[in-house]
């Protein structure tokens, strides 16, 4: 088997300070890590090409901090459909 290519990355301090949390968060090595990362990224880089870049992350971030809530068609016409059967739905 080949030996893996090793190289050497610089990091600023905010970057390198976000690198190491997720690394003590997610257990894995700096090597593991950066694996991952650039799987993730290779997989789903079409979000990052046709998308703004602020958008993506404004919407992860709203969503990892429990500001918005996604909501599928099937629990609004739920929702709906409550109110309209309800015995009480002109006080809605």
């Amino acid at each position: 088997m080949k030996a893996p290519e090793r190289i050497t990355i610089a990091m600023d301090e905010e970057t390198f300070e976000s690198f190491k949390k997720m690394k003590e968060d997610l257990g894995v090595s700096q090597s593991e890590l950066m694996r991952e990362a650039l799987k993730f990224y290779s997989k789903h880089k079409t979000l990052f090409e046709f998308i703004e870049d602020k958008k993506v992350y404004t919407h992860a971030e709203m969503l990892s901090t429990g500001e918005h809530i996604v909501l599928d068609i099937d629990h609004w016409l739920l929702f709906l459909r409550f109110i309209e059967s309800h015995p009480d739905n002109e006080k809605f």
